[in-house]
């Protein structure tokens, strides 16, 4: 709780924490350990309605993509960890480019309508791009052996032409019509 703040501020802070909690899709049973009296919410007499939960599920030609993703995250991640201190603007990018692919391939995954997967195809395909900047930068500047960065350019390009096969793939327009 905030020091020095009234009472009314303090049933403000706590209604925003369980509010906040609720949206994150918590267990009835872990609001009514917060909320002592079942049925009440924030002091309005409501019950709880049904939470739904999203499936993610990938689709068995990403599971490759996604784990290549994955694999050259943490590669990047311990080259970003093993530049010099006096570098950390630089690896942070590093890290912040090299999160994001894993990441957006992720997330096209769970989206149902293929113009929206394929927006976080090419926000992925971005990433890479970025990644690949970042990962040249670095190795002219001597931080990265001319080993390493080969190895990452050949495993960028190979994840981005796999990205660039599944946005030709995808269809033009798959509308619900749910």
């Amino acid at each position: 709780m905030l020091r020095g703040s009234n009472s009314k501020d303090k049933h403000r802070h706590k209604c925003t924490a369980l509010s906040q909690i609720y949206e994150s899709g918590a267990p009835d049973s872990i609001l009514f350990k917060l909320n002592p009296s079942p049925g009440r919410i924030f002091g309005i007499n409501q019950t709880l309605p049904e939470i739904p939960r999203k499936t993610i599920m990938f689709e068995l030609n990403n599971i490759e993509l996604y784990n290549k993703a994955l694999g050259i995250n943490q590669s990047l991640e311990k080259v970003a960890k093993d530049l010099p201190r006096n570098t950390y603007f630089l690896a942070n990018l590093l890290k912040k480019a090299a999160g994001a692919i894993p990441a957006e391939i992720a997330e096209a995954n769970t989206q149902e309508r293929s113009d929206e997967r394929k927006n976080y195809f090419w926000a992925a395909w971005n990433a890479i791009q970025d990644c690949s900047g970042w990962i040249e930068i670095a190795a002219r500047q001597g931080y990265i052996p001319e080993e390493k960065r080969n190895y990452f350019r050949v495993s960028l390009n190979d994840l981005s032409h796999m990205l660039q096969d599944l946005i030709r793939e995808s269809k033009p327009t798959d509308v619900s019509l749910n």
